[in-house]
């Protein structure tokens, strides 16, 4: 059974409250078929546990391929193809601009 594809990258300047913030990169079985990969903002506590904010954080759908199979080998190539280095770096830059546009709302 194919297990999904998943990798964290961290951006210190949202680190709060003694929880570092990540980006969680996800490559998964979509519901409708086809292979589907994501990005979801999370803050980690120093005890490993992690929380965000449902409907509140940072959260994008990066690539949705409907005609792939759930292969191991799809789900690796799929999570490469959406999470470039480019396309990290431009993810992590969307993200940091998400969290200045909330900061300016609530300020």
């Amino acid at each position: 059974m194919a297990k999904e594809a998943m990798q964290y990258v961290y951006i210190p300047e949202l680190d709060k409250e003694g929880k570092r913030a990540r980006l969680t990169l996800l490559t998964d079985k979509d519901s409708r078929g086809g292979l589907s990969s994501s990005v979801q903002t999370e803050f980690e506590s120093p005890d490993g546990g992690t929380s965000f904010l449902l409907c509140g954080d940072f959260r994008k759908i990066v690539l949705r391929t409907s005609s792939l199979r759930g292969t191991q080998k799809a789900l690796d190539n799929h999570h490469a193809t959406a999470f470039t280095p480019d396309s990290i770096e431009t993810l992590k830059a969307e993200t940091l601009a998400f969290y200045a546009a909330e900061a300016k709302r609530f300020a």
